[in-house]
């Protein structure tokens, strides 16, 4: 009895710690998030989107600041995601990175949703270090959310247009190994 505890103390505690560095993407990131003052004048105001405005487009703010050189798509679910993930074909990183640097698939709008409800999870790589990830909320509420931050998404808020693309894009088996 004490040999099939300490194996299912010792499966759970493995199974945490997966899931806790997978989650935080501890071992292999290398975001280029901005310092906390870069990140302030996008907070000073209570109406941020004059600010916001006149930063779209600038490199300094391109999502993700660096090459990406592989992108892969994960289901936001614990073990599963991992295990069931897909990765987009070379050619087509430059496509779904222009997509989130462009200000036009993005709308003004209040975001009250958190990490959870988000269906899917983008990760950008490159040199296999995790340089970008993005939180997709689809379904329900059309949102996102990046790391690094980019005011090229506005608040993270998807137009319909921009939802379709999106979704289009995820669902297109040709872009995907």
């Amino acid at each position: 009895m004490k040999k099939i505890l300490l194996i299912l103390f010792g499966t759970i505690l493995l199974l945490t710690i997966w899931f806790v560095t997978e989650e935080r993407d501890y071992f292999n990131s290398d975001y280029n998030d901005l310092t906390s003052i870069e990140t302030s004048i996008f907070e000073a105001e209570s109406d941020p989107t004059r600010i916001y405005i006149s930063h779209f487009g600038e490199d300094k703010y391109r999502f993700p600041r660096q090459h990406v050189d592989k992108v892969k798509l994960f289901n936001n679910k614990p073990f599963v995601g991992t295990l069931t993930s897909k990765t987009l074909k070379t050619e087509y990183n430059s496509d779904l990175v222009d997509f989130f640097n462009d200000s036009t698939n993005f709308d003004w709008g209040e975001t009250t949703w958190t990490y959870r409800e988000s269906e899917y999870i983008l990760r950008f790589y490159k040199d296999d270090k995790i340089v970008g990830k993005i939180y997709l909320c689809l379904d329900k509420c059309g949102m996102t959310d990046t790391r690094p931050f980019t005011p090229n998404v506005k608040f993270g808020g998807l137009t319909d247009n921009g939802q379709k693309k999106l979704e289009y894009f995820l669902t297109d088996e040709k872009k995907w190994e």
